[in-house]
């Protein structure tokens, strides 16, 4: 392990951090790091892995910071917990003598989500017709670049001459990495009904499985005495990888978007239709919320929009979503054999995920395609009534 990795665990000890002595963090080659079990005797179930206060320095919150004027912009009320994370990561990573430095080294310097990928990779996305990561890379980026100037002509700007945010700490390619580590290493909790969001380092480093008899720990925050903590959800044995879930709704698209990778064994398997939104007063519906199953079932908001402009009548309601499915898949059927050579030997390991999902889109559409066209009979349309539930 890298010197910064070691300066980082002796910080986190430092400032009250707690690790199981039978894990450890280890390097998994192309997949980045993991906690893994590897102390002779069997975890138990229940038993706390990682655990930090949440008043504790080591957490980026708006009252370990130094900077007066930071507390003060952060402290006001239009803000959120995202915000005050995202102007402290601003101020202070370039800072050399930040609090949370030995947080930052251990960071990569760039990231595999859609804000960082590269040309190379998003020709990945030339053919992709409707897809909707097409369209959710793009949306990305454009918000990506409103926000910064935003931020800049509002906060950054205005504050520079108090020397909090430095030059270095302004520019665009920093922006991006703050949303990055964010997007990536943040960690959302809705306790009592109230959102708290959360970066707690080493925390971080527990890797994703959408698999839910493989997930095997659970981050909680414990308001009664402050605490988060990531405790093992069932008994594990010695070389059995600390894995939780992000997001157990996410399908491979918006992980790949979000995080900047494609897990094994999702169990959502689902595509997006924002070539749906072409029809009249649907431009701002959310492209996600539009979504078929390879089964053939439709997500309530598409039959909701189908129903308004088809009328009652299934039949013809799913006659018209078919033929949009198959206009879908024509639009770039001819890439389909490209996805499947490069998801298997792509030049990147983002370009080979964006192929993947495209060639998983692909199947998708057309289960769901032949799923339905089955049962466009007139004796099987109660199995269409069940799919609209």
């Amino acid at each position: 392990m890298s010197e910064s990795y070691h300066s980082l665990l002796s910080w986190f000890h430092a400032e009250g951090g707690y690790i199981h002595p039978a894990v450890t963090v280890t390097s998994l080659g192309e997949f980045g790091r993991g906690i893994v079990v590897t102390g002779s005797d069997r975890v138990k179930e229940g038993e706390t892995l990682l655990s930090i206060s949440n008043s504790s320095r080591s957490l980026l919150r708006a009252s370990n910071t130094a900077h007066s004027i930071v507390l003060s912009v952060i402290e006001d009320d239009q803000y959120s917990d995202w915000w005050e994370a995202s102007l402290l990561v601003l101020a202070e990573c370039v800072r050399h003598d930040s609090l949370w430095r030995p947080v930052f080294q251990e960071a990569p310097n760039e990231y595999t989500c859609a804000v960082y990928w590269t040309d190379e990779d998003l020709a990945e996305l030339t053919g992709a017709g409707s897809s909707w990561l097409l369209e959710q890379v793009n949306f990305e980026r454009r918000k990506l670049q409103e926000e910064y100037l935003a931020v800049k002509r509002l906060i950054l700007d205005y504050y520079d001459k108090e020397s909090i945010f430095p030059e270095a700490a302004s520019t665009f390619e920093n922006y991006k990495w703050m949303r990055a580590f964010l997007k990536t290493r943040g960690f959302d909790f809705e306790v009592k009904g109230k959102d708290i969001s959360v970066v707690a380092p080493v925390f971080d480093m527990l890797n994703h499985s959408s698999e839910p008899t493989v997930v095997n720990t659970r981050i909680v925050l414990n308001l009664e005495d402050d605490i988060v903590r990531a405790i093992a959800k069932r008994d594990l044995n010695r070389g059995e990888q600390l894995l939780i879930c992000y997001d157990d709704t996410s399908t491979n698209a918006d992980l790949l978007c979000r995080y900047g990778f494609i897990p094994d064994g999702n169990p959502n398997k689902r595509v997006a239709l924002p070539v749906l939104k072409n029809l009249p007063g649907c431009e701002d519906l959310a492209s996600e919320s539009l979504w078929v199953q390879s089964s053939g079932k439709i997500s309530p908001s598409l039959y909701a929009l189908l129903d308004q402009y088809f009328g009652s009548d299934l039949k013809s309601l799913y006659e018209a979503l078919l033929a949009n499915v198959a206009r879908y898949l024509q639009s770039w059927s001819h890439s389909v054999d490209h996805y499947r050579t490069t998801a298997k030997v792509g030049s990147t390991y983002v370009s080979r995920c964006i192929a993947s999902v495209f060639a998983e889109e692909h199947d998708i559409l057309t289960a769901f395609h032949t799923a339905v066209s089955r049962h466009l009979t007139g004796d099987s349309l109660d199995v269409l009534y069940q799919l609209c539930q």
